[in-house]
């Protein structure tokens, strides 16, 4: 069953993380770099900045995850 983990991640701005396509006002596809730290606690991803990013992650694209 599962292949997809949401994670969420905080951000300051778009200026570097630019937008590839908007979906919705509320979607976008976004390109990150090989490496992005993301958290499963909504709580947490608010702490590392003013906007919080959620993403639903493909399982195979997860290098670490602790408790799975």
């Amino acid at each position: 069953g599962l292949t997809h983990l949401r994670l969420f991640r905080g951000i300051n701005g778009f200026d570097e993380h630019p937008i590839s396509r908007r979906i919705d006002s509320r979607q976008v596809v976004m390109r990150l770099n090989g490496l992005s730290s993301f958290t499963a606690e909504r709580d947490i991803a608010d702490c590392f900045g003013d906007i919080v990013l959620t993403a639903d992650v493909p399982l195979q694209k997860i290098l670490f995850f602790l408790g799975v």
